[in-house]
């Protein structure tokens, strides 16, 4: 769950005024034991499963996650797209048969360009180095409910497979490779199977 330096990700997730039982693989789990480390690999999908809730440490705050985080509030809110939308997204892969300029794009749905800082900020935080872990899978598919943190900013699951849904659905329209930037190839594979669940 954690990246190698679990320690400030555990002073966020202390809570004032009650105690609190985390588990931390990388804490919990003997590193230099490798039968225990072996055993353990058979229990993960049952404690992600079980767990009430899986915290997801992507970073401490930098410049960028404030930005981050208000831009992908931005994106669930005014891209709101029906069936139609997302026939025609498909079908510009397919044929081309659909065309829309990255400026047309954006004043339609009223979001920053491009090349703004505010939209290249969660592009970043996208291509945090969890989305390429080996257990990212059973963490964003198993947990019952999951927050992606980032020092004091907090988003749950299902609201950022949303962002990264419309983002993917941005570049359809346009085919322009520049909002695949910086993203992970795991985001955009752990996506893609169940998209048509988080695109609206």
């Amino acid at each position: 769950m954690l990246t190698p330096k679990p320690i400030p990700a555990l002073d966020y997730f202390r809570l004032p005024d009650w105690d609190r039982v985390i588990w931390v693989d990388s804490i919990c789990i003997d590193q230099d034991n490798v039968p225990e480390k072996n055993r353990q690999v058979g229990l993960m999908g049952r404690i992600y499963r079980r767990a009430e809730c899986v915290l997801i440490w992507l970073s401490e705050e930098e410049e960028g996650t404030a930005k981050a985080f208000a831009c992908m509030s931005l994106l669930r809110d005014r891209i709101k797209l029906d069936q139609d939308d997302t026939n025609r997204a498909q079908d510009k892969a397919r044929t081309q048969g659909y065309r829309g300029s990255v400026a047309d794009v954006h004043n339609r749905f009223s979001i920053p360009t491009l090349e703004s800082a505010e939209f290249v900020a969660p592009q970043k935080l996208l291509g945090s180095t969890w989305f390429t872990r080996a257990w990212t899978f059973q963490e964003a598919y198993l947990a019952q409910e999951k927050i992606f943190c980032c020092g004091s900013y907090r988003a749950s699951g299902d609201p950022v497979w949303k962002v990264v849904s419309k983002i993917h659905y941005l570049y359809r329209c346009t085919k322009d490779d520049a909002y695949l930037r910086n993203i992970c190839t795991g985001v955009l594979q752990l996506i893609g199977a169940s998209e048509h669940e988080f695109m609206y």
